[in-house]
């Protein structure tokens, strides 16, 4: 039976190693423009990690090998380098070398810790089944909690993942005028799951290593085994969302802190700028573009996408979105009532008023409206004798 564990063990690790090398190279070489730096990283610290397990946990390199030690801690770089690759999937500005360095600082401190404490003890320090094994007699703050600083890691970096979430979800309607393809969640409970597993770690480290509870062989290669199924995952989700970001033939908004803070943006600036939005918006049609993005209307005016956005929100006291979508309303109310738009359904005057799907335009409709497209229809029409 342990043989046979270890080698499905063995299979689903190198699957892993195999995956996210063909992930990298596949996302390295699609000729994506932006947002591909992080997941590269990531993608190759998991492989590392996966090479890290099968190596260690078959005993293929001394256990007490300065590398099997400080691959232990490894996974507290997991979830910066995630959180990094978020921010930069979304748009943020590129963090500085400094705050990358503060980012990994936990990991090197904990590396140094296992490193002084293997070179000044006489009989060191050695890995059994994956768990650190502090020398009989020896004395440290870390027997027995030693996944503690692991643990703590997870969580912060998933409050970080989801405030950063958080904080992009509420821009968006300020840049896209079709959110169609934005789907967030997953990446929401994939970041909570990893903080789970970490706490999950922590406690089976905990009790497998301090209480003797479990035969503690399995623990980490079942750690092993969710890598592979995170690289499947996290690569196929990634894909498919920079596909929507690629579509919309613009970058994810860059979110500064205290946007209008300093803007120097006059009130007769604004007011020339929102004519030009109107202008176009409005008068030439261009909410009809149903890929119509802030920085399309920006460059159609001739503006920075930043003036525009200021003045959407503090002249015009609206967001991109909703300034759109209320014209398409507005020309969808025209199609409903046009004798000559009859062979339409109410999806077809959808997509005719740029709207990309039902369900949005049904419920932007009624917002605006007070009533479903189809009610507007039957009360506003011609009456029937």
């Amino acid at each position: 039976m342990q043989d046979l564990t270890s080698s499905l063990f063995n299979g689903f690790t190198i699957a892993g190693i195999l995956i996210g090398g063909l992930l990298m190279i596949f996302i390295g070489r699609s000729g994506y423009p932006f947002r591909g730096r992080w997941i590269l990283f990531w993608l190759g610290l998991v492989s590392l990690h996966q090479i890290y397990y099968v190596l260690v946990l078959n005993e293929w390199v001394a256990t007490n090998s300065l590398f099997a030690l400080l691959g232990f801690p490894l996974a507290m770089l997991h979830m910066p380098v995630f959180y990094l690759n978020l921010r930069e999937l979304m748009g943020f500005k590129r963090s500085s070398a400094l705050a990358i360095f503060l980012h990994v600082l936990p990991y090197c401190m904990y590396a140094l810790y296992l490193i002084g404490y293997y070179l000044t003890e006489s009989k060191g320090l050695s890995l059994r089944d994956g768990f650190l094994a502090f020398p009989a007699g020896g004395q440290s703050i870390m027997r027995g909690f030693n996944g503690i600083p692991i643990a703590i890691s997870g969580a912060f970096y998933v409050v970080l993942c989801v405030l950063a979430l958080r904080d992009y979800e509420k821009a968006l309607p300020g840049y896209y005028a079709n959110l169609e393809g934005v789907d967030l969640s997953w990446i929401k409970r994939l970041a909570t799951f990893i903080g789970l597993l970490f706490l999950i770690i922590f406690l089976l480290i905990t009790l497998g290593s301090t209480f003797k509870l479990f035969d503690r062989q399995y623990v980490f290669r079942w750690v092993s085994f969710t890598l592979t199924i995170f690289t499947v995952y996290y690569g196929y989700r990634y894909l498919k969302q920079v596909e929507w970001f690629l579509q919309q033939k613009a970058a994810p908004p860059l979110i500064p802190t205290n946007k209008y803070a300093k803007s120097s943006l006059s009130d007769a600036e604004m007011q020339r700028i929102e004519q030009a939005i109107l202008q176009s918006v409005k008068e030439e049609q261009l909410y009809l573009d149903e890929q119509l993005t802030l920085v399309k209307l920006a460059d159609q005016i001739g503006e920075s996408s930043q003036k525009v956005s200021e003045t959407l929100n503090r002249r015009m006291a609206t967001s991109f979105y909703n300034l759109v979508n209320r014209f398409r309303v507005e020309q969808a109310k025209l199609l409903l009532l046009d004798p000559q738009a009859a062979h339409l359904s109410i999806e077809g005057i959808a997509y005719e008023c740029g709207f990309k799907s039902r369900s949005t335009f049904f419920k932007f409709f009624k917002k605006e409206v007070g009533m479903t497209p189809t009610a507007f229809k039957s009360t506003s029409g011609p009456s029937r004798s």
